[in-house]
């Protein structure tokens, strides 16, 4: 051995008892780090209560005195036993009280929920709309006291309400009410002018009449901080107004407003889409119709329309259409967990509408076809949802009346129609077929299925082959031109 070798021999010993010699020293030692402690008494996180209420004055009487009653789903502000004449008023006083331990922002509005327009005398129609007038006065709370019950008091009240007609509209907007206060109290006016004459006589056979009531909306207001500043909920809005009826549904949507239906709602109509108009209906699961029109909503000659469609049912019973596109370039529909059902074409892009867009999440459509569109360029997005094509159609030997569940008609050249995740269905009950995707546009179109199952009268259908052979070209055009994909697989 080297004196080298030795050297490193020695130096691996030396090593390796050196290792041991930590070991013994570990389980003979106890090591005392430096340590200390604090201890923060246990934060409690309470969730912030908004509560509004809505109060109104109920005078005195010979056995009680004057008080403020709360405000209910079933409460009449104003007495419903006063014939409206010309010179006739009646007052009501509201106030908002916060109860609850964060500041909100609030607005109240006066809403005609239904009216019946009638005939005077001379046979005209007679709409008390266009004859009642309508006002709101802010008293202040500490200091209020009502109208005298006098023709003085009359006098003053009408003087004060001014002259605008009763309809759907604030007159309180945004007012913000700090936890634990009381508003001023409003003053609500309405009377009859006494310049009125024969023209609001009614025909004793066909009176009018007007229900209305009171919205008193509320959200969050910029007053409360969290550890940057008082503005996280400076996109709270008061944009949404409760529905019952038709008129109510128009008003809202009218007045720029989501409708939020708190029971079923029948249009009389087709309620129509204006430009540029951003309609937002939340359904809270109701069902939305149309009594006399051939479709639920149009849209029609507007272009950049936007509706949404949340939690709702769309029921246009055997009429054509529940959605219906015409003449309206960059529209979109936005279905959200709602279920659509049309006897013909649930949703219907039809001509003119280029650029439009319809998104589809966590819903049912059902029709004759569940869509179709008719318009370039248009981009269809479906996920998690349920298209169900049912043909129930007369049957017809050359085929006239056989259909899809998704239809792309001449010409729709750039169309993009995306559906993931989703149950595709192809029924019939009268020997037409009905198949998943119809292909009519011989300028092409692409179609992409993604994580999708296909289901054939109640069947599902898994072999590629059988799925391919429900999917129909009508022109060797259409086939040449479109592109088609099912599950990863490529067909075209």
């Amino acid at each position: 051995m080297t004196k080298k070798q030795k050297s490193a021999k020695r130096a691996f010993i030396s090593s390796v008892l050196s290792v041991i010699l930590c070991f013994t020293m570990l389980v003979g030692t106890t090591f005392a780090w430096y340590n200390d402690s604090v201890t923060s008494d246990r934060n409690k996180i309470v969730a912030g209560s908004l509560e509004m209420v809505l109060e109104h004055y109920v005078p005195a009487t010979e056995t009680e005195e004057a008080k403020w009653e709360t405000v209910s789903g079933t409460t009449k502000v104003f007495a419903d036993s006063l014939t409206f004449e010309p010179g006739a008023a009646q007052v009501a006083y509201v106030r908002v009280k916060n109860a609850g331990d964060l500041a909100f922002k609030y607005s109240l509005a006066i809403a005609v929920d239904e009216k019946t327009i009638g005939k005077n005398k001379a046979g005209e129609d007679l709409d008390l709309t266009n004859y009642l007038k309508f006002g709101a006065v802010q008293m202040a709370n500490d200091t209020f006291a009502p109208y005298p019950t006098t023709d003085a008091g009359r006098a003053t009240a009408i003087a004060a309400a001014g002259t605008n007609n009763i309809s759907s509209s604030d007159f309180v907007t945004a007012a913000v009410l700090q936890k634990e206060t009381t508003s001023d109290v409003y003053a609500l006016i309405i009377y009859m002018p006494s310049s009125l004459g024969n023209e609001v006589n009614p025909d004793p056979e066909h009176k009018p009449d007007i229900t209305f009531g009171l919205n008193a909306l509320a959200t969050q207001a910029t007053i409360e901080n969290d550890s940057f500043s008082d503005q996280y909920d400076a996109n709270a809005t008061l944009n949404f107004a409760p529905v019952t009826t038709a008129v109510a549904f128009n008003d809202a949507l009218s007045a720029g407003r989501s409708a939020s239906l708190e029971n079923d709602v029948a249009l009389g109509n087709t309620y129509q889409v204006s430009a540029n108009q951003d309609v937002v209906i939340d359904g809270n699961g109701n069902t939305l119709s149309s009594i006399n029109g051939t479709r639920v909503i149009n849209i029609d000659t507007a272009p950049g329309a936007s509706v949404t469609l949340n939690d709702v049912k769309v029921d246009a019973g055997d009429k054509e259409r529940g959605v219906s596109l015409y003449n309206s370039e960059n529209a979109e529909v936005s279905v959200n967990s709602s279920e659509l059902d049309a006897d013909y074409y649930t949703v219907n892009v039809a001509s003119n509408c280029p650029n439009a867009e319809l998104n589809v999440e966590n819903s049912k459509i059902t029709g004759w076809c569940a869509f179709q569109t008719w318009s370039a360029n248009v981009t269809i997005n479906v996920n998690n949802s349920t298209l169900i094509g049912l043909n129930d159609k007369t049957y017809n030997a050359d085929g006239w009346n056989n259909f899809s569940t998704i239809v792309i008609n001449e010409p729709a050249q750039g169309s993009v129609i995306t559906v993931r995740n989703s149950r595709i269905e192809a029924n019939q009950t009268t020997g037409n077929k009905q198949t998943f995707v119809s292909f009519r546009a011989a300028s092409g179109a692409t179609v992409i299925f993604e994580n999708c199952t296909f289901w054939k009268d109640g069947v599902q259908i898994t072999d590629m082959q059988e799925i391919v052979n429900n999917i129909q070209f009508t022109s060797q055009a259409a086939i040449d031109n479109s592109h088609l994909t099912i599950n990863g697989v490529t067909i075209l």
